[in-house]
């Protein structure tokens, strides 16, 4: 199956993230979404995904990693991990 990902003609809603910090408690999860700081980080973020056993390790960039942190206009990297 995958994480779930925004289609590239998809909705004009953002898809927002939350953060970690703002999870109360504890709560299971079976994604891990990476904000690269710059193209250089992507390669060293995707090896940890490896190293970490993920099952799909998956690069988002340009608006569409933008519209899944809630912001059109931006245009960043998001670096996927999931578990099955």
């Amino acid at each position: 199956m995958g994480p779930l990902l925004p289609l590239d003609d998809g909705p004009t809603e953002p898809l927002t993230l939350m953060f970690l910090r703002d999870l109360e408690q504890f709560w299971h999860a079976s994604t891990l979404y990476v904000l690269a700081k710059d193209e250089t980080c992507i390669d060293t973020i995707q090896k940890l995904g490896f190293q970490w056993n993920c099952d799909t390790v998956r690069v988002i960039s340009g608006r569409q990693a933008g519209r899944l942190l809630g912001d059109f206009e931006s245009e960043c990297s998001l670096v996927i991990h999931w578990w099955d």
